[in-house]
Order: C-alpha cells, then structure tokens, then sequence
C-alpha cells in the first residue's frame, strides 16, 4: 500500500476519533446533573429553532426501540399556508431530536391531543372537539395507528373516531348510554373533548376533558384496540372504565406504572396537578385520587420515566407559543 494511502487512513481515523469526542462533549453538556423536579423548558436545536416552529406539548409518551420518548403537539407548523404533520422525539435528557418525525398520512388531522405505543405501534388521537369557533373539521376526529420506520411515522389506518362515538351514542338507550358513556344527553355529547390517551396490557385508555359529570372526571376503555383497529366497531368494546373525583376539573393527560397504578393530569390556562390512584384501588368505580403536586402551568402530556425508577413520571406542559416545559415527579414520594 502507498504511503500516502497510510496517510489518508490515518487521517480518517483522527477525524472521526475528534468528531466521536465532540459529540460525548456536547451530549455531556446537555445532560443535566440532576433530574428537573421543578418545571424548565425543554431544550431546542437551533434547527428547529430557526424554522420558526412553535412545540406545544399536548402528549406524551415513551418508545423503547428508539430510548427516547415521542411528543406531539396540538399545533401543527404551518409555513406559506402549508400545513407540516410533524410529530417530534424527546431524549431523556430533556432535549428535542432533529429533525422532527414527520407523519406520512393521506388523511389530514389537526389538534393532536394524544399519543400511545404498545412497542411496535403508535396510536394518535386528535381531540374529537369542536374548534374555537364552534366548527367540526373532520380532521380534528382522525384517530390514527401508525409505524416508525427510518424517523419516519407512516399511518396504517385511520378512523374517524368521534363519528362512531356519535353512531353509538344515538343507537343506546339512555341507560345504556350512562352506562357506556358516563352521560346520557346530546348536549354533553357536543361538549366531548379527548385530551390523553393511554396504552395498557393490550387496550387504550381515553382521558376525558369535557364533559365532567358534577366533581368527577372520565375515562373510557377501548378494548382489544388491535381489534378494533381491524373491526372498527365500538359497541362491546367501548366502556366508561372509571369516574375520577377531580373537583370537577376535566382530565387532560392519562399513563400507567409498570405494577398497574394510575397517574393522571387536570389543567387549564391556568395551571394545572398531576394526580395518583395506586393499583389496588382501581377495584373501586368512583376512583378518589391523591393529588401529588399543582403547578401554575399547563400539563398535558405524562409518561412513565423509563430508566430503572418505578415510581417517577415525565410531565410535559402546554405554553402555546412559548418553549413547551418538562419535569420529573416522584409519584409515590410522601
């Protein structure tokens, strides 16, 4: 081999020697000392920073394939009247991926609200709620069951979820209705609102914002969802699994530890708590949770924190056009 082969080699090698060492520097830097207990914004790349995007963390949820979590936002980017589908990844270490996952769907969707993966899957729920000038657009009611393939999250299939609710709703009886729904008038129907979605031994747990029944909250069970994805029929599988005594405040975030025990969020504009019912209290139907901590912002979006901690959740927090937060909470802590 000629010398200046040699040469060439070895200078590939020290350069990828000095790039691996720069990169342990900044992952390094970026990696806090400690786990955030209290609310601090998550960390952007300039990337995304100079494309203008603004993140509002409605959801949340972890994905151990790629050891990072997945958030999407309510918010899609818009750039010269061009709506971008983008979902994004979350590092443990607080700090947003580039670039954002993009959602390749022939269906549009708008106000995400929800995400869940049963380790192969991805489930995202737009709201099912009307807009803010009291419109509908079939977009905000896609319910979606999607596969990451090289950062890329292609939809399989997508029903329109708040569609069936109503075909359901209208065919039960007002018993019945109580019984699957948790309400049995049109008016509280119009009011639907779903902002959490939660995977759990095979079924999908739905966080119910509005409406509130008197001081308790909903949260509906769809059963068998590889099923229902399959056979898209809510009758036999849809039930109203548990009302929540949250003083009245709607459910905007919903996940399970690894033993079966329940963590919840309530928020508004206002400010918002995240809230615990351990396992062996789901045997009840009225479920009267511990509210572990309050703060005056937004949360939205709640997982488990995966890295050998039973007891700790990840709380993201919605500040619309403003750095979306993150934080660490010691459910079980006194």
């Amino acid at each position: 081999m000629h010398y200046r082969q040699y040469i060439k080699i070895f200078l590939i090698g020290f350069l990828i020697i000095i790039v691996s060492l720069f990169y342990q520097k900044l992952n390094y830097k970026h990696r806090p000392k400690s786990l955030p207990t209290k609310p601090q914004p998550i960390r952007l790349p300039v990337s995304l920073k100079r494309l203008g995007i603004s993140i509002e963390g409605s959801g949340l949820t972890w994905f151990s394939k790629e050891k990072k979590f997945f958030l999407v936002s309510d918010d899609l980017p818009h750039f010269k009247n061009r709506v971008f589908p983008y979902i994004y990844s979350l590092t443990p270490n607080g700090l947003i991926s580039y670039p954002p996952v993009r959602v390749i769907s022939k269906d549009p969707f708008d106000d995400l609200e929800g995400i869940a993966s049963d380790g192969e899957n991805f489930y995202l729920l737009c709201s099912q709620s009307m807009s803010s000038k009291g419109q509908l657009p079939i977009k905000r009611t896609c319910f979606l069951k999607a596969e990451l393939k090289r950062q890329k999250l292609y939809v399989k299939k997508n029903i329109y979820l708040r569609t069936r609710l109503h075909e359901l709703f209208k065919n039960l009886s007002p018993q019945k209705r109580k019984e699957v729904f948790g309400f049995d008038s049109e008016k509280k129907f119009q009011k639907l609102n779903i902002e959490g979605l939660a995977y759990y031994k095979g079924d999908l747990y739905l966080a119910i914002s509005a409406p509130t029944i008197k001081e308790y909250a909903l949260i509906w069970r769809l059963k068998d969802i590889e099923q229902f994805f399959t056979q898209p029929e809510l009758e036999g599988k849809l039930q109203l699994w548990h009302r929540v005594d949250t003083n009245g405040e709607g459910l905007s975030g919903i996940t399970f530890l690894s033993d079966g025990s329940l963590v919840l969020l309530t928020g508004t504009k206002k400010g918002g708590a995240l809230w615990f019912v351990p396992e062996k209290k789901l045997s009840n139907f009225d479920l009267d949770p511990v509210k572990v901590t309050s703060w005056p912002y937004n949360p939205e979006g709640v997982s488990p924190w995966p890295i050998s901690v039973d007891n700790k959740v990840v709380v993201v927090f919605d500040r619309g056009k403003r750095t979306p937060l993150w934080t660490v909470v010691d459910v079980k802590s006194p």
